[in-house]
């Protein structure tokens, strides 16, 4: 859970910093202590900022 509550720090820093929109991003790139944490990083990114996750642009 850390490493989720981390990527949300890091983006609020992000943003507060000048970063771009969530949608103005083509892609994401994280890294992955653990298999599959992508994509609970990601899922977890949107829902931080209520964003939809567009499931066909995600790996499964």
């Amino acid at each position: 859970m850390k490493y989720l509550q981390s990527l949300g720090h890091a983006w609020d820093d992000y943003r507060k910093n000048g970063g771009r929109d969530y949608a103005d991003l083509a892609q994401f790139c994280y890294h992955l202590p653990f298999s599959r944490m992508g994509q609970k990083a990601h899922r977890q990114l949107a829902s931080l900022i209520e964003t939809p996750v567009d499931n066909d642009r995600c790996l499964p």
